[in-house]
């Protein structure tokens, strides 16, 4: 890959960003399992104090989730910056999380950023290395600040 003016190429820019869609896309439409595919074979993901390795701990974590199929998410993903680096290439990823229980109104659950960094796997396709979720407010402690109420 040849870095232009410290940029991704376009191709490899949108390889990552329909990456990083597709990871919401899957969590949205409850094919977690399938969202192991999207990561190098030991790659984690990690969420608050708890990181899954490697694809088996994905499948299990899958399970879980797979078990409280009352819960409907939608993942809204933006400012995406992409950025070049030795290993292939880092970014961050703003979220935010809107979560339906039991068929109830949706509500702001989480607002946060992801730290990624990006690798390539054995057949040159855009995969996740690492990704990191790092809360930037929950939206009921941001609420209950703001009201001096508690919601949630």
């Amino acid at each position: 890959v040849t870095w232009i003016d410290g940029a991704l190429p376009d191709a490899d820019r949108r390889a990552i960003e329909d990456l990083i869609v597709e990871h919401a896309w899957l969590l949205d439409h409850g094919r977690w399992h399938d969202v192991a595919q999207l990561y190098v074979d030991d790659g984690t993901l990690t969420l608050g104090a708890h990181t899954l390795v490697g694809r088996d701990q994905f499948h299990k974590w899958a399970d879980t989730r797979a078990a409280n199929s009352a819960r409907q998410t939608h993942h809204q993903c933006t400012n995406i910056r992409l950025r070049p680096d030795e290993e292939g290439a880092s970014g961050t990823v703003m979220l935010v999380l809107h979560v339906s229980d039991s068929g109830q109104s949706p509500y702001v659950d989480f607002i946060g950023e992801y730290r990624d960094r990006y690798a390539r796997d054995n057949h040159g396709h855009w995969r996740f290395g690492a990704r990191v979720l790092h809360p930037l407010a929950a939206a009921a402690d941001q609420q209950q600040s703001a009201t001096g109420t508690n919601n949630a």
